[in-house]
């Protein structure tokens, strides 16, 4: 619960991350949802993103997208 979650529509990809535990301890995982096979995966990030950011919970999210 307390999930990050938002939509990549060039992919049609919903990518949640973070949460916490029924007991209060924060997750510190993505996952991905891909809307053409409706499998889910983890990413597999560039060598030079192998950082990941802390486990939280409660974290907000937003996109600036582009206006065509």
């Amino acid at each position: 619960m307390y999930s990050t979650m938002g939509y990549d529509p060039a992919l049609r990809r919903l990518v949640i991350f973070g949460g916490e535990s029924s007991g209060g301890q924060p997750y510190g995982d993505t996952h991905l949802l891909n809307f053409d096979t409706m499998a889910w995966a983890k990413p597999t990030p560039p060598t030079a993103f192998q950082t990941t950011p802390p486990a939280r919970s409660r974290a907000m999210y937003s996109m600036d997208l582009p206006v065509s």
